[in-house]
């Protein structure tokens, strides 16, 4: 289901059900990120109403075990040779370009944060052409043997989301993106 002149989608298929957002700059509704706080009341709104349907309908009683949040971006004003440099310096040192490295190149890590097997973090950072400008996507989630809260959960995978976030760009990228 979509709102076309929000950049919001809701999507539900086997095993997963979720919110996504699109930045769109000719929509007014989709040129401003509504916020985390907003996106995650609707997706626990939605999710809630749609467990409720299950049940009415006579169907199992839905158990949460992976919560997930997934962030994409494209970094126009970086080159994937100068942002896996400084990944790698920690954004400390200067570094003279190498386009060479650009076309097609892509690097990615997996790990979990904080050292703990239920919350597994994906970060992968990929260049299309010689040109600057690379795609980052993060991946972070929240998983249990058992049951997972919905919302704990997806609270979870977000502060593990923003913590990336942060340790994944340089301090010039995040204020070019707005932040305080």
């Amino acid at each position: 289901m979509e709102k076309p002149d929000s950049g919001e989608s809701i999507f539900f298929q086997d095993d997963r059900f979720g919110v996504l957002w699109n930045f769109d700059p000719d929509l007014d509704a989709a040129s401003v990120y509504p916020g985390f706080e907003r996106l995650c009341e609707e997706l626990l709104a939605r999710f809630g109403r749609f467990c409720d349907e299950v049940s009415s309908a006579g169907g199992s009683r839905l158990v949460v075990k992976v919560a997930e949040c997934v962030y994409t971006n494209e970094i126009p004003e970086v080159a994937i040779d100068t942002y896996a440099f400084g990944i790698l310096t920690g954004w400390n040192q200067d570094y003279i370009a190498n386009p060479s490295l650009r076309e097609g190149t892509m690097f990615s890590r997996h790990y979990h944060s904080e050292g703990d097997k239920d919350r597994p973090v994906w970060v992968s950072a990929t260049a299309e052409g010689e040109d600057i400008g690379i795609t980052l996507q993060l991946v972070t989630r929240s998983e249990a043997e058992g049951e997972l809260s919905p919302e704990s959960g997806i609270k979870v995978a977000h502060d593990d989301l923003i913590r990336t976030f942060v340790e994944w760009t340089s301090e010039g990228m995040r204020q070019n993106w707005g932040q305080k």
